[in-house]
């Protein structure tokens, strides 16, 4: 019965964070907590934005924003969203808001390379 019972205190013990990254260098995307999210391009395409529905009633202090060029990573109460930009962004200059309408977080990040049409 001891030996269960550490078997199962081992299991509730945190794991750590997600890796980031496959062994080929690809980036890993996951969303534990089942946030809804988008990517759109501005109107004249020279922006990725994300958007990620955070419910409106929670602290922004509870949210934490990493931005990489080809991936932005979000912890929301220790549950972590990471997805891939579908083009490379400049860190540098990307802008992270919270809408003061409906609560979601807003991240406008301006492409490295911006196609031509």
């Amino acid at each position: 019965m001891f030996k269960e019972y550490r078997e199962f205190q081992e299991e509730l013990k945190p794991k750590g964070p997600p890796r980031t990254h496959k062994e080929n260098g690809k980036v890993l995307q996951c969303n534990q907590g089942g946030y809804d999210w988008s990517f759109n391009d501005s109107e004249d395409k020279t922006c990725i934005n994300f958007e990620l529905s955070v419910p409106r009633f929670m602290d922004t202090s509870l949210l934490d924003v990493n931005l990489e060029p080809e991936y932005v990573r979000v912890l929301v109460k220790d549950k972590v969203t990471q997805l891939s930009f579908p083009e490379e962004i400049l860190v540098e200059r990307s802008t992270v808001q919270r809408s003061q309408i409906t609560g979601h977080l807003v991240v406008c990040c301006p492409k490295a390379r911006i196609s031509e049409i």
